[in-house]
């Protein structure tokens, strides 16, 4: 899985007869490398359940889905409250730059916030300063494609 074709690797897994630990390993740390840490998890757990016992190859990558999810909530808390703030100071009438906005897409990207990223672009499109902003643009594109 180290060119990043999960989907490949995994129609591979699924049709062995009989995966050894190696393969379940496999599967855990491609998912934790990737960033789909629940996916990891959910092999590791399913590694253990086939009566494999789990290494340190195996808990390392399970520990390291762990963190990567710890680390995702935690910037989603930040994110979460960057927009709470960018909402007051809307409300108390600041301009906001172009490094704010880019800032406020991509956290509704992580977030998911797409009614509030949707409001972010209405904003963008009013002001012609920002209309034709190309980091503007890409940051928009990416949070529409996350959608």
């Amino acid at each position: 899985m180290k060119l990043g074709l999960i989907d490949v690797a995994m129609q591979i897994f699924r049709l062995m007869h009989v995966p050894d630990q190696c393969s379940w390993t496999s599967v855990v740390s491609g998912f934790a490398q990737h960033d789909r840490f629940e996916k990891a998890l959910e092999y590791f757990t399913r590694l253990h359940r086939e009566d494999f016992v789990p290494n340190d190859y195996s808990f390392g990558n399970a520990l390291s889905a762990c963190v990567g999810l710890r680390e995702l909530k935690m910037q989603n808390g930040l994110a979460s409250e960057a927009l709470e703030v960018f909402v007051l100071m809307m409300e108390c009438g600041f301009k906001p730059d172009e490094l704010t906005l880019v800032s406020m897409v991509n956290a509704c990207a992580n977030l998911s916030a797409i009614k509030e990223g949707q409001q972010i672009h209405a904003c963008v499109v009013k002001c012609a300063k920002y209309r034709d902003n190309l980091v503007l643009g890409n940051a928009l594109v990416d949070m529409y494609a996350k959608e």
